[in-house]
């Protein structure tokens, strides 16, 4: 730890820093100007608390928002098939391993995307685990061209990915690919989600 002669940090004087680095504070921390930063890997260690059975870490050690730009593609996941849009809109925060996503994408052209094919929503900002699958939950589904009014888009984050993958949740026993041919010109889907990293 390093002090310059005009520390930042309310009550902290040369005095109080101990041979190991470490300053025992005794009470709240108060940071007047400037952040608190930390080198890559290192963060704030929960380890004092009390912890569930299956806990396997307790550093906090990464916080980032931002934006991502939301495609869509078949099962070839090229976005160089003429593909248009009059909304591309992703935003994203990540605290920890776990990132929280928000989007919305307007169709103006399906392109050429084999109509056949399951559709899949690219572009996320970082590559899931392999372990598991991230839940995703479609707020708005206009304009589509579903089969049957009572049929609900819904999707998933695909495990060592970096797209959604949609279905379609036209029976009792579960969901089935989302076509491209269920979309169309003007089709319109926002939603939100999350993932782990």
């Amino acid at each position: 730890m390093s002090v310059t002669s005009n520390p930042s940090v309310t009550g902290v004087t040369l005095g109080d820093i101990k041979a190991d680095g470490t300053v025992p504070f005794v009470s709240d921390v108060t940071i007047n100007t400037g952040n608190l930063v930390f080198d890559s890997g290192k963060g704030i260690d929960f380890s004092a608390t009390a912890d569930a059975g299956g806990m396997t870490g307790e550093l906090f050690a990464d916080y980032e928002k931002g934006t991502w730009t939301p495609t869509i593609q078949d099962n070839s996941g090229s976005d160089s098939e003429g593909q248009a849009y009059t909304t591309q809109v992703g935003r994203y925060f990540r605290m920890g391993d776990l990132v929280f996503i928000a989007f919305r994408v307007t169709i103006s052209d399906l392109g050429t995307l084999t109509v056949g094919q399951g559709a899949r929503l690219a572009g996320l900002p970082f590559t899931s685990i392999g372990i598991y699958h991230g839940a995703i939950a479609i707020g708005l589904g206009d304009s589509l061209a579903l089969p049957n009014a009572s049929e609900t888009v819904t999707g998933f984050v695909q495990a060592s990915n970096t797209f959604i993958a949609l279905k379609n949740w036209d029976a009792t026993t579960g969901v089935s690919d989302l076509l491209i041919s269920e979309l169309s010109v003007g089709g319109d889907l926002l939603g939100v989600g999350f993932y782990e990293v």
